[in-house]
Formats: structure tokens, C-alpha cells, sequence
């Protein structure tokens, strides 16, 4: 089983990711600082979740955790990223 995403989590925008590769039933799990924000269930692989990172959860960890019927287990920690928050220097 795996956990797979193209972009990190941005403010802003749509995270998307895919539990794939997993046997029997997958159980997954989305917290934000802590916070249960999503659960799913999914009968068959893959399993796709969308949904949109809202300004609030701006620094926060975002964990994902799956895992399946066969007792496989994944986790994975982001952190939510503000493009339009970051201050950048260039040097002369």
C-alpha cells in the first residue's frame, strides 16, 4: 500500500492524493493539526480524495493515515504551505 500525491498541500488550492496498492478494504484518515477533518472507507483501490486547503489551516501538519485490511499501515505528515504569506529577499 501507498500514499501518493503530485503537489504538496497549498493554501488556496485543491490537494488531492490516492491510497493504492492496498488489500481488501482501506481506511483513511485526514487531521489537520490534530484535527479529524476526513475519514473514508474505500472497497477498491485506488482510493482518491480531493478537498480544498482553506487560509486557517495555513502552517499546520497534515497526516494522512491508511491502512487495510491485511493490517498494512501508512502515514505521511505535509505541511500546509502559504505562497502568498512567505516574504523573500534577493540579494544585489
Amino acid at each position: 500500500m501507498d500514499i501518493l500525491y503530485t503537489r504538496e498541500p497549498i493554501v488556496g488550492e485543491k490537494f488531492e492524493f490516492e491510497v493504492v496498492d492496498f488489500i481488501g478494504k482501506a481506511y483513511v484518515e485526514v487531521r489537520v493539526g490534530g484535527k479529524v477533518i476526513r475519514k473514508k472507507e474505500c472497497p477498491d483501490p485506488p482510493c482518491h480524495q480531493v478537498f480544498g486547503i482553506t487560509r486557517d489551516l495555513r502552517g499546520q501538519t497534515l497526516t494522512i493515515s491508511a491502512y487495510d485490511t491485511s493490517g498494512d499501515q501508512r502515514i505521511i505528515e505535509l505541511t500546509v504551505i502559504d505562497y502568498n504569506n512567505e516574504t523573500t529577499t534577493l540579494d544585489a
